[in-house]
């Protein structure tokens, strides 16, 4: 890959890293504060809860961890 992008290893178990749980915890929220009727409100709900968050792309970026890829190396090693 000539230098031109660097994998970081995550620890096993670290959904305060991962970007997408972090969308999901959001979906989560917005879905479960109204009673669910079927499985198609589900998925019609969760639908919109994603689509509220692609209006909010500034939420969106927020959620891409800038605390670990600002990280020193050093630091980064501990916390792996």
């Amino acid at each position: 890959m000539d230098g031109k992008i660097e994998l970081f290893s995550l620890p096993p178990y670290s959904p305060e890293l991962n970007p997408d749980e972090l969308v999901w915890s959001q979906v989560k929220r917005r879905v479960a504060r109204e009673l669910v009727h079927s499985e198609e409100d589900l998925k019609a709900r969760v639908l919109s809860a994603l689509r509220s968050l692609q209006r909010i792309p500034d939420k969106i970026r927020g959620f891409s961890w800038p605390q670990v890829v600002d990280m020193p190396r050093r630091e980064l090693a501990i916390l792996l």
